[in-house]
């Protein structure tokens, strides 16, 4: 079955433009350095499209914004693909009794399809009408629909997708504004590391892989945020970059709910490589928190992960013939972690372990899992710290920042 995607495009003086089909479209980020703007040319000048996803009832919208900049008229359609039936009921629009799209504006003509191809050609050959009713059904089954309005020099049509099968749309008034979206991010940003530059290009881009990683903060694991074709370990790099910006908080969370997610093996001789990624995740949490924090709530997972870890280890005379890298990496975490927390006599036991295991193998230079990630903050870090003379042994962004 063909997902549902929702396209558009404008009908100007001189032709139809659809969005999939012009290569010319520019996308950058609006003037408040947070709103995604995009783009068109048109005889007379550019149609722009903004777009924010806005939280709303505990879930989420999708709103859109076309505004016209030239100075003629001009008419846009909304196709939606692969929905099949629609209720058109101004101002929400409708499948199986659901909204999908609520608009600021009526329609002034319905179109039915089959197939992007086929839609399109029929917007192109169609000749604007008023509906004799606010009401109207399309009843054809499999079918694609677009919705053509009007939109006068200098106006805008707003649209609210339901991008979470909600029963209900808001009112388009009720939802905010961009600009109310964009202060919003901007105070969210105040809590994190403060950007100075004269380059208001490498502030957009800062600012947009911030947001980006605020919002991953607040997705489930199991999100197609996460979604991503990377061998990279793109969860644990994100939890880093977010404590990389001093958004402790936010990484706390992620972390917690990467730990909680990993998966456990049935097998006692092994600890699942995201088990121990979560032991080196909130080691380097160690480095941001304050030195009050309590850590209460990964005590029980932490005693409970130490005792399968030293049960996974090989024996003494197997030691040098499995890879056990990522293991003792990991153990020198939860050392660091388990004396955070006032967990000594287990720390203890664990570092005895640990001394014994570096005696078998005859080495002690086990590499940090993330390094070849995050080297180059890890050198830039360095290189200030060795500039500003400041001699700390774990030295971060918000102690050199610190520093008179």
């Amino acid at each position: 079955m063909s997902p549902q995607r929702l396209s558009w495009g404008f009908g100007a003086d001189d032709r139809w433009h659809f969005s999939e089909e012009r290569a010319s479209i520019r996308q950058s980020v609006d003037s408040n350095e947070i709103t995604t703007i995009t783009r068109m040319r048109v005889p007379g000048g550019d149609i722009t499209q903004r777009v924010e996803v806005i939280p709303w009832g505990g879930q989420s919208v999708t709103k859109l914004e076309f505004y016209n900049e030239t100075p003629i008229p001009v008419a846009i359609s909304i196709m939606l693909l692969n929905f099949g039936p629609v209720e058109v009921n101004f101002p929400n629009h409708k499948e199986d009794a659901k909204p999908i799209i609520a608009s600021s504006k009526a329609p002034r003509m319905i179109i039915n399809g089959s197939g992007y191809q086929d839609i399109t050609h029929q917007i192109m050959n169609a000749e604007i009408e008023v509906p004799t009713t606010s009401t109207s059904s399309i009843n054809k089954s499999n079918s694609d629909n677009a919705l053509i309005f009007p939109l006068p020099h200098s106006t805008k049509l707003e649209i609210i997708v339901n991008n979470e099968n909600l029963d209900n749309l808001p009112d388009i008034e009720r939802l905010p504004s961009f600009t109310d979206v964009s202060n919003g991010w901007l105070k969210h940003f105040e809590s994190g590391m403060e950007i100075q530059t004269d380059d208001n290009r490498l502030a957009s881009v800062l600012n947009t892989a911030r947001r980006h990683l605020l919002i991953g903060s607040d997705q489930e694991i199991t999100s197609r945020f996460w979604d991503v074709d990377s061998d990279k370990p793109v969860l644990p790099l994100a939890a880093l970059a977010l404590m990389a910006w001093g958004f402790t908080d936010s990484a706390k969370k992620l972390i917690f709910k990467y730990m909680e997610n990993s998966p456990t093996n049935l097998f006692k001789n092994s600890v699942s490589k995201e088990t121990l990624y979560s032991l080196c995740l909130w080691q380097k949490y160690l480095e941001f928190c304050s030195q009050e924090e309590k850590l209460e709530d990964i005590i029980p997972w932490l005693n409970e992960t130490v005792h399968q870890l030293l049960a996974s280890l090989p024996s003494k005379r197997r030691l040098k013939k499995r890879d056990i890298t990522l293991e003792i990496v990991s153990l020198r975490a939860a050392i660091e972690i388990l004396t955070f927390v006032q967990q000594k006599s287990l720390a203890s036991e664990l570092q005895s372990r640990l001394v014994d295991i570096e005696e078998v193998i005859e080495r002690k230079d086990n590499p940090y899992p993330f390094g070849k990630y995050t080297d180059s903050y890890q050198i830039a870090i360095a290189t200030l710290g060795e500039y500003l003379q400041i001699q700390e042994n774990s030295l971060t962004l918000d102690h050199i920042l610190s520093k008179p």
